[in-house]
């Protein structure tokens, strides 16, 4: 299906899976536990916020259950925390650790799977989106199509992501290339559940 993936939960690589809860910040549900999927508060919202090169996507995960809240890092690096983001914080203010980073397996694509994927021509989705001007050699194809819409805050970049990539003041082409690369960067990354 062509989804663009809007919510995931966090869980450890091994056996039984336990699911990150925002309730306590740890992870919840045993291997023999047949609910954990469903209890949203294991849900995270995800705001993306970029899709850059070789694959590697900037996102913020936000409490499905305590809005506002976003998972962050804590300021020594130790741990996570839950962090209050107002939906009119300009995206640029947005503090550095409560972006966080995706790759493939804990790393980036290589050329070849980026190049299967349709993500080495970022550049053509930013031209398409910025019109070929010299923005483009600057921002990557979200923030090119958020910049090109007036699209200036956490909740509106978070609304537009919503419709499904459809962003006002871009072209047509221009939304529907960006709508392509987010879906295939949400089949790459993320596991259905």
């Amino acid at each position: 299906e062509d989804k663009i993936v809007m919510v995931v939960m966090i869980r450890t690589d091994c056996h039984p899976q336990k699911l990150l809860d925002v309730r306590d910040l740890r992870y919840q549900g045993g291997a023999l536990d047949c609910n954990k999927t469903h209890d949203k508060n294991r849900w995270w919202k995800l705001t993306w916020l970029e899709v850059g090169e070789k694959g590697v996507t900037t996102v913020l995960f936000q409490s499905f259950t305590e809005k506002g809240k976003y998972l962050v890092e804590t300021k020594d690096g130790a741990g996570v925390e839950l962090m209050h983001i107002d939906d009119d914080t300009h995206l640029e203010s947005i503090p550095q650790r409560a972006k966080w980073e995706l790759t493939i397996g804990g790393r980036a694509l290589s050329p070849g799977q980026a190049a299967a994927l349709g993500l080495l021509p970022l550049a053509a989705v930013v031209g398409a989106i910025t019109g070929g001007s010299a923005a483009a050699a600057f921002a990557g194809p979200m923030a090119a199509a958020f910049s090109a819409a007036g699209i200036t805050t956490l909740g509106t970049a978070t609304a537009v992501i919503t419709a499904g990539a459809v962003v006002s003041g871009i072209s047509a082409a221009a939304s529907e290339a960006l709508k392509t690369l987010m879906v295939d960067v949400s089949d790459a990354l993320f596991v259905p559940w």
